[in-house]
C-alpha cells in the first residue's frame, strides 16, 4: 500500500514487525469474534505499541494522533485508523502479552549472543497515567474531610441531604482504607497501579513509575519492566532484579553470575540487604551519595 512504499527497507518499524510477528498471540486471538467488523489483529496493535515506545510515544491519545499521519505506524497497523480508547484498552487488558514480547526479544538476544548479563542496569522514570486528578484520594484530605463531616448533625438533615452526607463519609472512609491497604499516602480510584506524583513541570498528577532492567551500555536491551505506583526508587530494587533474572532463565541463558548496577535512588536498608542476599547469583552495585563511592 501507499504507507508501505513510504517506509524504507532499513526502517526500525520493519525490524519491530519482524520481531513481533514471531510473538505467539494465539491465546488473545482466540478471544476475538470472527463476526466483528473493522477489527485490528492484536499482533498489529502490539507492533504499534512497541514501535511507539521506541520513538517516545507513551500515551494512547498521542499515539492515535500520530497514526493519522505517520506512515510507519499506518503500515504497522495494516492501514487501520485506531482510536485512542482501543489502543488504551488493549494495553490495559493484555499486560501479559507485553511481558511475552520482552521474553521473546530476550531469547533472541541470548541465542545470538547479543546480551551481556554482567552489564545490567536498573533505573526508573515517571509516566503520566490515564486517570483524572479528580480520581485521586489522599490521606491528608480525606482525614480532614471526615473531621469536617463529623461535625454535621446527620439526624437533623432531610432524607436527601442525609443520603448525600452518608455517601461523602463512605467515600472518604473507603479512600483511607485503600491507602492503608496499599501503604500509600494517596490512591487513584480508577487506576490501581497509579499514584499522585510530581512531574518535572512542577504539576502533581496521576502517574506510574516505570522501572526497567536493561542490558548493555550501548544496546540497552530491555530485560524486565515493572509498572507500579511507587513514588520513588527507595527500597524497590528487589523486584526488577528478580524479574530480570527470571526473564534470563526463561530465555535459556547459560548459568552465569549477573552484574547489576543501580543509582543512588536505591539506598534503602532493604536495597542493601537484597544486594547482600543476591550475592551468590548477582554482583549488585548501588551508587552511594557519600564521598566514599559505591557500596
Amino acid at each position: 500500500g501507499a504507507a508501505e512504499a513510504q517506509v524504507p527497507e532499513r526502517h526500525v518499524a520493519r525490524a519491530v514487525a519482524g520481531v513481533i510477528d514471531g510473538v505467539d498471540t494465539t491465546a488473545i486471538e482466540a478471544g476475538y469474534s470472527s463476526l466483528g467488523r473493522h477489527g485490528v489483529p492484536p499482533k498489529w496493535l502490539l507492533r504499534c505499541w512497541v514501535y511507539a515506545s521506541l520513538v517516545g510515544l507513551h500515551h494512547s491519545t498521542k499515539l492515535a494522533r500520530a497514526m493519522e499521519t505517520d506512515a510507519a505506524l499506518q503500515w504497522l497497523c495494516g492501514g487501520h485508523a485506531v482510536s485512542a480508547s482501543t489502543l488504551r484498552k488493549f494495553r490495559q487488558r493484555h499486560g501479559a502479552l507485553f511481558t511475552t514480547a520482552i521474553d521473546y526479544t530476550v531469547r533472541i538476544a541470548v541465542e545470538r549472543g547479543l546480551l551481556d548479563p554482567t552489564a545490567l542496569a536498573v533505573d526508573s522514570m515517571r509516566l503520566r497515567a490515564h486517570a483524572a486528578t479528580r480520581a485521586v484520594r489522599t490521606v491528608t484530605r480525606s482525614t480532614k474531610r471526615l473531621a469536617t463531616l463529623a461535625t454535621v448533625d446527620a439526624a437533623a438533615l432531610n432524607a436527601t441531604d442525609r443520603a448525600t452526607h452518608t455517601a461523602r463519609v463512605e467515600k472518604h472512609e473507603e479512600a483511607l482504607r485503600l491507602c492503608a491497604e496499599r501503604d500509600r499516602p494517596n490512591v487513584v480510584l480508577t487506576n490501581p497501579s497509579a499514584a499522585l506524583m510530581k512531574f518535572p513541570n512542577g504539576a502533581a498528577m496521576p502517574g506510574h513509575r516505570v522501572t526497567v532492567a536493561a542490558a548493555g551500555v550501548q544496546t540497552r536491551l530491555v530485560v524486565a519492566v515493572l509498572v507500579d505506583d511507587g513514588g520513588n526508587d527507595f527500597g524497590r530494587l528487589r523486584a526488577p532484579v528478580e524479574q530480570a533474572r527470571a526473564a534470563l532463565d526463561r530465555a535459556g541463558l547459560p548459568t552465569t553470575k549477573l552484574g547489576v548496577v543501580a543509582d543512588a535512588g536505591y539506598t534503602a536498608d532493604t536495597d542493601y540487604a537484597f544486594a547482600a542476599e543476591a550475592a551468590p547469583w548477582a554482583d549488585v552495585l548501588i551508587a552511594s551519595t557519600s564521598a566514599t563511592g559505591d557500596r
